[in-house]
């Protein structure tokens, strides 16, 4: 809060009174005045502070312990002020929390309960895009984008990440998150673009293990502040569990999977392998019967009368 805001807020009328008996004046650095007289701006003045940093000089009579009544008026405000923001930052958290507790009870599938995720941060704080990467496949360090939400094209750039590459990746396998005010100037940054020139990324971390990670972006620099990256961090800290039970389910619906396309296509060798068998045996059946062996004798001498016939007299 402005010292002009606060004294038409709450000490205005008191300081009339004290005009009237105690002339002063309060400037502003420049030497604008902001209340009292003009006429007794004089070098023998005293500054009004916020924390350390001086924000206004009052001058004239008695001035040292006016400029020291506002400093503590204006600091205390202040200290209200961050309190007050400190409620609110508490509050958002354990709505956030109870919304997500309530809605990750259903049974949802992985990219249901990333786009979720995505989705109540995006209630709470502005963004251009979020998006999550998990690793799929355990056994390679790969991470895959499995929800995504952007109010511009692509704004983060590739879909697919690797393990120390970039930001993300990076977080990954630190396992550390990371806040980001200007990633056009930030050499980590494998992949630029203005539309994504803040950047919060925290990871999907249990026990030793980083799951994936939340990037969310911002188009305008130094657009995000610790608080946001506090927010994330609990969000992801909250869903983590679920988001690796979601996964390893997956995971064994994919192996389920692997193992029924291995069965089928065994199951088709093996038929193809019957019916070679099946007509091996037919023709044995052909070509061993008495029939088959009349048929040949009689075709026997049918080719020996013709060849006879053709021979010259």
């Amino acid at each position: 809060m402005s010292l002009s805001k606060l004294l038409q807020k709450e000490i205005l009328p008191f300081l009339d009174m004290y005009l009237d008996s105690y002339p002063f004046g309060v400037c502003d650095l420049e030497e604008k005045l902001i209340c009292g007289s003009d006429s007794l701006i004089t070098e023998n003045k005293y500054p009004v502070l916020s924390g350390e940093k001086i924000i206004a000089w009052v001058f004239g009579y008695n001035a040292d312990n006016l400029a020291l009544y506002l400093s503590k008026v204006l600091n205390r405000e202040e200290e209200n002020r961050g309190l007050g923001k400190e409620v609110l930052q508490l509050y958002r958290e354990k709505n956030l929390l109870l919304r997500v507790t309530e809605k990750i009870a259903g049974d949802l599938s992985l990219e249901e309960l990333c786009n979720l995720a995505i989705d109540e941060f995006l209630q709470i704080t502005e963004a251009t895009s979020g998006l999550i990467v998990l690793q799929l496949d355990p056994n390679i360090t790969r991470y895959d984008t499995v929800a995504f939400r952007s109010t511009v094209l692509f704004p983060v750039e590739p879909f697919v990440y690797f393990e120390n590459e970039g930001i993300v990746g990076q977080v990954c396998r630190t396992g550390k998150p990371e806040l980001i005010n200007n990633t056009l100037t930030d050499s980590r940054v494998k992949y630029r673009s203005v539309d994504a020139q803040s950047l919060l990324c925290v990871p999907f971390k249990i026990s030793n293990k980083t799951l994936g990670a939340i990037v969310i972006t911002h188009k305008e620099p130094d657009f995000y502040t610790a608080p946001s990256l506090k927010i994330l961090s609990i969000l992801a800290a909250h869903i983590t569990p679920v988001i690796e039970k979601a996964l390893i389910h997956a995971q064994q619906i994919q192996e389920i999977k692997a193992k029924e396309e291995k069965l089928t296509r065994k199951v088709e060798e093996l038929r193809i392998e019957i019916d070679e068998i099946k007509r091996q045996r037919q023709v044995a059946e052909i070509t061993e019967s008495e029939m088959f062996n009349n048929l040949q004798e009689r075709t026997e001498r049918l080719k020996q009368r013709k060849t006879m016939r053709l021979q010259p007299e």
